[in-house]
């Protein structure tokens, strides 16, 4: 089912424009700069991976390599998929990449011409599907797929490679939220359980169930007792204040009553 989803997908991704650069170099440079950091990440890590694979039909074995920044072929550093090691069924400086969840589909267009006595016109594409890969075994295995001859504008070739570097990367936690998970656990622990512990063993009840009450209490109260100092001295300047207008303004009336 996916293969054949894969397949339709690749032959109507043969109409979209091709990404052209000057060379493999610029290629993989422009990707690794690329503003998909997933996308940038899993070329890095298949830039120096040269993937081969084989296939058996009629008793004829044929070849096939992929280097994904063009290092299929020393004669031709632009090959990005190699037949038999002469036929270049596509080239890095025409290539698009398509980035799903936990695979990523590389095309690789401007490959060398069909022959004209051949079933498909124009040049040579091929489809290289990356898929995620847990197994060590396997890391970075590539399977010759098929080659479709459907119609003679859409001939292409498919590959599949595993690879874990396509896997979704679970997101780091960092200390300090693992500190303050586990400082909530230690804390919840000791609230609930001493609460149980309290209730079920003890018999307490009310407030008496909160593990450490009385100490909890005292810690209270020294915290309220600065305050409680605080506002009795504002509150008793405020009233000075008061007290010390008083002879001051009976002084001011004096001077208002007749003589």
């Amino acid at each position: 089912m996916f293969l054949a989803a894969a397949v339709r997908v690749a032959t109507l991704l043969l109409s979209v424009s091709a990404i052209n650069l000057c060379g493999a170099s610029e290629f993989c440079d422009s990707k690794f700069k690329s503003a998909d950091t997933d996308q940038a990440r899993i070329l890095r890590g298949l830039a120096s991976v040269r993937f081969t694979a084989e296939s058996h039909n009629d008793g004829i074995k044929t070849e096939y390599t992929v280097g994904v920044c063009g290092n299929a072929s020393k004669a031709d550093p632009l090959a990005g998929v190699l037949q038999n090691g002469t036929t270049v069924l596509g080239r890095v400086n025409s290539t698009h990449i398509v980035k799903g969840g936990d695979w990523m589909m590389i095309i690789f267009g401007n490959g060398d011409p069909y022959p004209e006595n051949y079933n498909c016109s124009g040049p040579r594409y091929a489809f290289v599907m990356i898929h995620c890969n847990h197994n060590i075994s396997a890391e970075n295995t590539m399977l010759f797929i098929k080659e479709a001859r459907k119609e003679k504008d859409a001939c292409f070739f498919m590959f599949e490679v595993h690879s874990h570097l396509v896997c979704i990367q679970p997101e780091k936690i960092g200390g300090g939220m693992i500190f303050t998970v586990l400082f909530l656990f230690v804390v919840l622990t000791y609230i609930i359980g001493g609460i149980f512990y309290r209730r079920l063993v003890l018999g307490a009840k009310g407030l008496e169930q909160i593990p450490n009450f009385t100490f909890w209490k005292s810690v209270g109260r020294r915290l309220v007792e600065p305050c409680k100092k605080i506002c009795r001295k504002r509150s008793n300047a405020d009233g000075n204040s008061w007290e010390n207008l008083g002879p001051r303004v009976e002084r001011d009336d004096d001077s208002l009553l007749p003589p």
